[in-house]
């Protein structure tokens, strides 16, 4: 049995932080059912940036934080809920933008699951090609 290991992440938020309370107000309802229905205690919307940057800034944080070598890296998956604009994806610019040119590249919008599909796309990809980083 193969096993696939994760050796870090990157994260990047949007520069405004939303609370319960404002989304409350706004969707006529409580605090509480926020809460209770979603776990969620605050979000972050990002007002004046780009899904490219924030993908791009995850990106860099990634490489910072796990000390990623660019060659050593085969792919990139960008899980989002929307893209800036429809050609190029997200995961393509983001490819460009570290001149990985010779790497597979592709958006997952799965809007709150995309990290859960993304990981297993990536886990089914990096199975099925014991080649691949």
């Amino acid at each position: 049995m193969s096993a696939v290991f994760i050796c870090g992440s990157g994260l990047s938020l949007g520069e405004y932080e939303e609370s319960n309370g404002e989304v409350a107000q706004r969707l006529n309802i409580s605090e509480e059912d926020i809460l209770s229905k979603s776990g969620i205690k605050k979000r972050f919307i990002a007002k004046n940036t780009s899904n490219l940057k924030l993908g791009c800034d995850a990106f860099r944080n990634a490489i910072e934080n796990y000390d990623i070598n660019l060659k050593t890296v085969d792919g990139v998956i960008v899980c989002s809920f929307t893209n800036d604009y429809v050609f190029p994806n997200i995961a393509s610019a983001v490819s460009k933008e570290f001149d990985l040119s010779s790497v597979f590249a592709f958006d997952v919008q799965a809007n709150c699951a995309g990290l859960q599909v993304g990981l297993n796309i990536a886990r089914d990809k990096l199975l099925a090609n014991k080649d691949m980083k």
